[in-house]
């Protein structure tokens, strides 16, 4: 239970950092720069590359939860006690 808490803050905390980027990006996205160390172009390449990154991540774990879910779809229900007696029983006779 703890940990389903810790990743859903998690989650939150990412969701808010990818659409805080996102309107960083979308808000300057006209911007013509004319100075060699402009702030805002290091602050817009900085999102761009968070936004990358989460997508990434995004990816990935997307790619482990059907990979788990496809497992956990193919293997015995593990929820059923196995101490009942007709399970014991059939048990006995395979």
């Amino acid at each position: 239970m703890k940990h389903r808490r810790i990743a859903f803050a998690l989650a939150l905390l990412l969701g808010a950092t990818a659409l805080l980027s996102g309107t960083l990006l979308i808000l300057h996205d006209g911007h013509e720069c004319h100075q060699t160390a402009c702030p805002l172009c290091t602050g817009l390449i900085q999102g761009l590359e968070l936004l990358r990154m989460l997508a990434i991540l995004a990816g990935v774990g997307l790619l482990i939860s059907m990979r788990s879910l496809a497992s956990s779809c193919l293997s015995e229900n593990r929820y059923l006690p196995d101490w009942t007696p007709v399970r014991r029983k059939v048990k006995l006779l395979n």
